[in-house]
């Protein structure tokens, strides 16, 4: 017969395994929320560095240095081009061909073109700009979440989110 005057004290085995298994549980849920955050702050880093390189082709196409160094060739400044496509986008300057590459940048691992691939001219001085291929440019990352890219006739972009 048990001494009843003992008190329990501490924890059976079955609390233990209880608390243990809630824990885990929770964890393995942060752990998910958290892998599906960085897949969206990487679609994200990369859509910013993507118009951050187009306002850069904008500014540079309308700027007097930029003609420079195609008059000191005796060649026609025609401004600024990006190439996007499914390995990543590249910048180029236009003298009487888009030949001169400034910049080549890929795609971070797990993020892909969406869209059809795009070309988009940046003319000197408000000449206007020419965009042939996918307008929207859509990056899209392992969780089909996507990020549209609107370039309008003005040369105005906007990014929109699709998740």
């Amino acid at each position: 017969m048990r001494n009843k005057n003992k008190k329990n004290i501490g924890f059976s085995l079955i609390e233990i395994l209880i608390t243990v298994l809630v824990i885990i549980i929770f964890a393995g849920i942060g752990l998910a929320n958290y892998n599906n955050f960085i897949l969206d702050q990487k679609l994200k880093d990369e859509a910013k560095k993507l118009i951050s390189v187009l306002e850069l082709a904008k500014k540079e196409a309308s700027s007097a240095t930029a003609s420079v160094a195609c008059d000191i060739n005796n060649k026609i400044y025609k401004g600024y081009q990006v190439i996007v496509d499914n390995n990543g986008y590249r910048l180029y300057r236009c003298c009487a061909s888009c030949d001169d590459k400034l910049s080549d940048y890929s795609f971070l691992f797990g993020i892909k073109l969406k869209s059809d691939p795009s070309t988009i001219l940046f003319r000197p001085l408000s000449s206007g700009i020419t965009i042939s291929g996918g307008n929207p440019i859509v990056l899209m990352n392992e969780l089909n979440h996507s990020i549209n890219i609107l370039i309008n006739i003005a040369g105005t972009i906007e990014e929109t989110f699709n998740w």
